[in-house]
């Protein structure tokens, strides 16, 4: 059950090597349920990329981040599990073949490059999120 929520967007410009530069909106809403939760969506796309985020939070404590992303016969999932107190637990992913194919297996990010690489990728949806629903 929803007890408020509000939404946003932004127009951002993508450079496309040859004219004017494209612009492309981004969206966000929040959604503030019963129970403390809060569910904050974020789409995000440009030329032939897009990106969904969707990040769930108890008490303001984010507990779960789930990521689609798409971009010429590309596509990804992630998944991070957060802690009670807001650290990271697991990190989760999945791709499929580069050519359009399904996507293979979950697998756990392991490697400390691949974890920081996906950190900061949530950290800046966070941030744009947060800024459109301000």
């Amino acid at each position: 059950q929803s007890s408020g929520s509000s939404n946003g967007s932004k127009k951002v410009k993508e450079d496309m090597g040859e004219g004017d530069p494209m612009e492309f909106e981004q969206t966000a809403k929040k959604c503030i349920t019963s129970g403390g939760y809060e569910i904050h969506t974020g789409n995000f796309s440009g030329h032939e990329w897009s990106n969904d985020v969707t990040i769930y939070f108890k008490n303001g404590t984010p507990i779960f981040a789930f990521s689609v992303s798409y971009s010429e016969g590309y596509a990804s999932e992630s998944r991070i599990y957060f802690k009670t107190d807001g650290t990271v637990l697991s990190m989760l992913s999945r791709e499929n073949d580069g050519a359009g194919g399904e996507l293979k297996g979950n697998k756990t990010i392991k490697n400390q490059a691949d974890k920081d690489q996906l950190l900061s990728a949530y950290n800046s949806w966070r941030n744009d999120i947060g800024q459109m629903i301000r």
